[in-house]
This record gives C-alpha cells, structure tokens and sequence, in this order.
C-alpha cells in the first residue's frame, strides 16, 4: 500500500481556517476552496485511515479522483466529504466512482489537531456524491443539503429538475438505494435558505445507512450464544468479510469474548503471534463518549475451525457493552496483513442481541 506523504494539515489549513468562522456564523462561504484529495491517518495503524474529500466539485473532479486513487492506493475505505459544487452530473460521477469501489461516506473534515473527525458541510454535487457511499453517515452537528436559489450552486443546482438531468437524477437514486421523493423534495425547493436535510429526515429518504454491516444475530457455540455481524457490500477483498461478535462461552466458566477477524486474514496472523501486539475494542456512549480498551495478545486466541482471533472481556469492558451505541474494533498488527477493523453504529435490535449474550453469561 502506498505510504501517507501527504501533509495533511498544511494542505488544508486555509480551508479550516474559514471553515471555522462559517461554523460560528452558521453560513458557507461564497467563494469555495479549490477541490482537493488527501489521506489522512488518525493512528498508526491501519484502521484509522481515511480518506478526505474537501472543497468544489467540478466536471473535473471525477476523473482527478480515479487518477489519485490509481496513483495513491490509499488503504482507508471511508471518505470524508466537505464541500459544495454546482454540476449536479459531476456529483453524480463522482458518487458512481464511490460506489463501484465500495466506499463509505461520511460527512466530515479532519479536525485543526489532525486527531479527530470534525462535522462538516456537504451541499449540492458534494450532497451527490455523498449518495454514493456503501454506508453513509453524519452527525446531528454536520450540514448535508441543497443551497437556496439566490447561490451560484443553488441557482444552477435547480438544473436537476430539468427533465433530462432529473430523469439522471432518479435513477442514480434508484441505483444508490436512496428513496426517489429526495428528487421531488430538491426539484421543488425554493428561496434563499439552503435545504439541509435533518437526521430524520435523511433516514426517510434513506440517505444514512446502518453503516455496512448486517445486523447483529443470534446463533447457539457449544453452551454457550455468540452475537456476530458482517461488513457486507464492499469490492475490497481486504475488507469482504470482516465481521465482529459478542460471544458468551459457558464452557469457559461463563467467560464473554470479542471476535474479531475475516476468511483471509485471522489465519494468516495466526503465525505472526510475535508480531502481534493485541485488539483495541473502542466503545461509544449515549453520550457520545469513545472509550478504548486494549486486549492483550496473552489474552486473545483463534479458535480451531475459525478464522476469527478472540479477545477476553474484563469487567469494565463488559459493562461498557451494555451501554455501547457503537462498536469499533481493530486488531493491532503490521499494516502488510491488511484491514482487519470494524466500526458499527447499533441498532435496537443489535443491542438487543449483544445485551442477550451478556444476560446469558451472568
């Protein structure tokens, strides 16, 4: 894979800069930075990579990107995308270009500390290609819509109510698996005041999705009960079956376990014990709070007849899953055996599932 050279935070230091002050003020600024592509790494290892969209989307744009993708391989699967443009068909290429490849979306910006994702603002042909992404997500504080007509990017926007444009527009929906009244809702927008579609809204329309994995299920090990979810949808083959589970094993004295792993890379780490330096599990709260909790390698196994390492929960852990609304968890290896990470936003009934395992074990 090719390496990180790029300087991300001088790359992007004077958009953040007016980023910043249109957060405070509420409004996006008339004169949009240049579009640019950039990887980015939040740790060392290979699931923090991202990859990040930022800035207008032109005619351009698509091609630039298929070219920086064959020239940078990047590692990361999920984009972040910050920005705007006013060629509806370009947002639309650039999110066919998203999807063939099995992206996720997300919108986003890299924060000033370089150390986390920040909400951003994605309008227009960025909105586009957002609808492109495999799994598509946004925080209640990120901004994804359509600008009002009195803007360049509004004003040419509206060209998606055309006929020939629209009839475009309907079906990239109907391929992006987004409800086809998000036409309707864009066509007949009007007035100064941007559309920025709500949360609730955009599961309505179905714009977010429950990120790529299928829901947790219950399945019977031994004595014992295992929730277990699998990322589904991707080209990657690095990616194709990587799965995580809860699991209580009553063999072991009513023992709780993490799985992590995929059909290809679980045992092919399997000889590298030595290079091997454990599992991160990272929980997040109802509060929006991210825990980590590291499970030494002494404290993990792979299971004979699965491909999958197994990590053992400690209490704090445990309690953490109880009240978990996501779940993201990495192995911590060289970077030359490929992405083993997940990161799933729970659902009712995954909580459910997990919280069954637990009730199981007690």
């Amino acid at each position: 894979m090719a390496s990180y050279r790029v300087n991300h935070r001088i790359r992007r230091l004077a958009f953040l800069a007016v980023a910043h002050a249109a957060m405070v003020l509420g409004l996006w600024p008339n004169a949009v930075p240049a579009q640019s592509f950039a990887n980015h790494a939040f740790g060392h290892d290979l699931a923090r990579h991202v990859i990040v969209i930022s800035g207008e989307i032109t005619a351009e744009t698509p091609s630039r990107f298929v070219a920086w993708l064959n020239r940078e391989q990047p590692d990361g699967y999920i984009i972040l995308l910050d920005g705007d443009g006013a060629d509806p068909r370009a947002g639309m290429a650039l999110g066919q270009i998203i999807r063939d490849h099995g992206f996720e979306t997300e919108v986003g910006r890299v924060e000033h500390s370089g150390r986390k994702i920040a909400p951003g603002r994605c309008f227009d042909a960025c909105a586009l290609a957002f609808l492109g992404g495999q799994a598509r997500r946004f925080s209640d504080q990120a901004f994804l819509g359509f600008q009002g007509e009195e803007t360049r990017a509004g004003a040419e926007i509206k060209n998606i109510a055309s006929p020939q444009v629209g009839a475009d527009f309907v079906t990239y929906l109907i391929a992006m698996d987004v409800d086809v009244r998000l036409y309707a809702a864009v066509a007949t927008h009007t007035g100064a005041a941007p559309l920025s579609l709500s949360r609730t809204q955009s599961k309505k329309f179905r714009i977010i999705t429950s990120d790529g994995f299928s829901p947790f299920g219950l399945s019977a090990r031994q004595t014992g009960i295992a929730a277990y979810t699998q990322r589904v949808g991707t080209t990657r083959p690095f990616d194709t079956g990587t799965g995580m589970g809860v699991i209580c094993a009553r063999a072991g004295g009513g023992e709780i376990w993490v799985a992590i792993g995929n059909d290809d890379t679980a045992s092919h780490a399997a000889g590298h014990m030595s290079q091997l330096d454990g599992m991160t599990i990272d929980i997040t709260d109802h509060n929006d709070q991210v825990r980590s909790f590291h499970i030494p390698v002494e404290d993990m196994f792979t299971p004979k007849g699965t491909k999958t390492w197994h990590g053992r929960a400690d209490e704090t852990l445990i309690a953490a899953l109880e009240n978990a609304t996501r779940i993201a968890t990495r192995l911590d290896m060289p970077r030359s055996f490929g992405a083993v990470y997940t990161s799933h936003q729970l659902l009712g009934t995954d909580r459910h599932a997990i919280n069954a395992v637990l009730a199981h074990c007690e």
